[in-house]
């Protein structure tokens, strides 16, 4: 399915007619007329009534969220962490 903007209209097979109100990474929120705001996943199947184009705005938070994952991955060195006995580094 493709991403949806905010402001995207949908129908829902359970929930009726709604309209996107927020993007996040694996959700949208979404304002249905009669069952009020339903949090859903993107990949939730759906027909889209009027597809608006997502605007692509990341979080600093969420880059490096991103970054960490990636780096922790794919790298081949490990954190190194002090070990302190009796008030003394070992």
């Amino acid at each position: 399915m493709e991403l949806l903007g905010v402001g995207s209209r949908v129908k829902h097979p359970s929930y009726g007619t709604g309209v996107v109100m927020c993007m996040h990474k694996r959700t949208y929120e979404i304002c249905f007329i009669e069952q009020g705001i339903k949090t859903l996943s993107k990949d939730h199947l759906m027909e889209v009534i009027e597809r608006i184009e997502p605007a692509y705005n990341v979080s600093f938070g969420e880059a490096e969220e991103a970054l960490i994952k990636i780096l922790r991955e794919w790298s081949d060195i490990s954190e190194v962490v002090p070990l302190v006995i009796n008030g003394m580094v070992a």
